[in-house]
């Protein structure tokens, strides 16, 4: 939800295209943005790697990190994105004053470095905390969320300034209770709704039956709520009522309604309040019954993996942007005018090229894992959307420097070297689904994914992390930069982005980007890096079949 908001408040705040397009060259809203993305991904990062179910049923401080944490950290990360946003709208005047005021600031190295010297740490103390048992943990489970609060603050000073914060801060009034009280609502508004979840659990229950009855007999048991087929039941717990979706849609269109008062007609658009509550619910009804003709088809594990946890959430993104883009092109509800066609140089997105072939990847490979189980069958979908993206941003992409020389080679292979001797697995076997498939189908997916892993990643990330990241920390005006500009904060920062990208597995990933950015700096060829990553990953493919280390793919 907060990247939602933060995207059309940026760019559709005020009435007035001119407005918008000057908020969007403020430094300081570049520096919210930057903060932004590198809080995102290692957020998810921490999410991928982090169950929280691993702390149930434990006491003390831990107990209290299982409870609320995840609650808890909702609520920051949507109290900051409401209260900048709500400042945007409200506070242009200031903040246009105080970006001013940041004119040649630079990023605070010392205060990055203490950001990731706390991150890890933070690290450190979650295999402590989450890989084993023992009487230490009440310490470092204090350390560990000690450490998390200091990564948040570090990050915020170093990319905005404690100054700037503070007059951030006198300058906005009491904007930040209503930041909080927005936050609280979205992190909070499932549990809220408690009361109602048994007559809402009992209702799902009866839609899901409506549902499936058209595709054969389900044994259903009212009592217990359960409901299945010979192969696969589940229990519609009242968590699964679809109400802590529909407490984050409410606050979510609440937020939305506040941001865009100006361009909508009321109290026509309060009719969107109960249009998400009911698309929500249905469509939670929906991922239910399709979660039991999957299991009952033969996909179990589909079904109980990928499915179940990614299908929540990817339908209350699609009805919330779906209701945002929807309403604000409805007549009835919007009062927008109608803008005149814009000229290619006021439309053209020049970070698109450079990202979207990436976010094409991420995106479809969310898809992806939740379509399937313990083996993703679907990667090739990533192949494919990655391989659209490039297509579409052709011309961009012919347009780069594509010399190759030795170093490009020379890098792919250290990079590889270096990649192996930091992995711990060795040789594993074939993944079991892989093994017993038919031999066609073996052989396509493998060779899909040798593919997808020497062309449209290589493509797709060196795009995103050399192309955009590295140069979009040296100036707002990335496309101005040199591929031979050089400057160690971009290049390190750059790079230990790219290395979260890849878990567990930072440290050689990090060194792998600091590698492919530094062939392309040499000469600036931005070429080499991208035969550097595809060098390195085809010989990995290579160690793979050949070697058994089906542990890298």
């Amino acid at each position: 939800m907060p990247l939602l908001i933060t995207r059309s408040s940026v760019t559709n705040v005020e009435a007035p295209i001119a407005f918008a397009a000057t908020l969007r060259n403020l430094v300081l809203v570049r520096r919210f943005a930057a903060l932004g993305v590198l809080f995102a991904l290692e957020l998810a990062v921490i999410t991928l790697y982090l169950d929280n179910d691993q702390l149930a049923g434990r006491g003390g401080l831990i107990a209290f990190c299982h409870d609320w944490g995840p609650l808890i950290l909702r609520a920051i990360v949507a109290a900051g994105t409401v209260f900048l946003t709500f400042a945007c709208i409200a506070y242009s005047a200031e903040l246009v004053a105080i970006s001013e005021a940041m004119a040649g600031m630079a990023i605070d190295g010392r205060a990055l470095g203490g950001h990731f010297a706390a991150l890890a740490s933070f690290g450190i103390l979650s295999q402590v905390l989450y890989r084993s048992v023992s009487s230490w943990q009440e310490v470092a489970a204090l350390g560990w969320l000690v450490s998390g609060v200091l990564a948040i603050w570090f990050g915020a000073i170093a990319f905005v300034g404690l100054r700037i914060w503070r007059r951030i801060w006198s300058s906005t009034g009491y904007l930040w209770l209503g930041a909080l009280v927005a936050a609280m609502a979205a992190a909070f508004g499932g549990n809220a709704l408690r009361p109602l979840w048994p007559r809402a659990t009992a209702l799902t229950f009866s839609m899901v039956q409506a549902l499936l009855r058209p595709f054969g007999v389900f044994s259903v048991n009212p009592a217990k709520m359960t409901i299945g087929g010979a192969r696969f039941a589940v229990e519609i717990a009242p968590a699964c009522s679809g109400l802590e979706g529909i407490g984050l849609i409410l606050a979510f269109t609440i937020v939305w309604l506040v941001l865009f008062r100006r361009e909508i007609r009321f109290p026509q658009a309060l009719v969107l309040l109960p249009a998400g509550v009911v698309i929500l619910f249905l469509l939670n009804s929906v991922r239910i019954a399709a979660l039991l003709l999957i299991g009952n088809a033969g996909f179990k594990q589909i079904a109980a993996g990928g499915f179940h946890s990614q299908a929540g959430w990817i339908a209350f993104n699609l009805v919330a942007l779906g209701t945002s883009i929807a309403a604000r092109n409805n007549r009835w509800i919007s009062t927008r005018p109608t803008v005149a066609a814009a000229t290619p140089t006021e439309t053209e997105n020049l970070t698109a090229p450079w990202v979207v072939p990436f976010v094409a990847i991420l995106a479809l490979g969310m898809i992806s894992r939740a379509l399937t189980g313990s083996f993703e069958w679907l990667y090739p979908l990533r192949l494919a959307g990655a391989a659209s993206a490039l297509w579409i941003y052709r011309d961009t992409i012919r347009s780069l420097d594509w010399q190759v020389d030795w170093l490009g080679i020379a890098g792919g292979v250290a990079v590889f070297g270096i990649w192996i001797a930091l992995d711990r697995q060795g040789r594993t076997s074939m993944p079991l689904p892989l093994q017993t498939a038919a031999p066609g189908m073996q052989l396509g997916w493998i060779a899909l994914r040798a593919v997808a892993a020497t062309i449209t990643v290589p493509l797709a990330e060196e795009l995103a992390f050399r192309g955009f990241l590295l140069r979009r920390f040296i100036s707002p005006e990335f496309e101005t930069v040199s591929f031979r500009q050089f400057s160690w904060f971009a290049m390190l920062a750059s790079s230990v982005l790219f290395g979260l990208l890849h878990g567990q597995r930072w440290i050689a990933g990090s060194i792998a980007g600091a590698i492919f950015a530094l062939v392309m700096l040499r000469r600036g060829r931005f070429g080499n890096a991208v035969v550097a990553h595809a060098v390195a990953n085809g010989l990995l493919a290579l160690d793979v079949l050949v070697f058994g280390r089906w542990g890298l793919w």
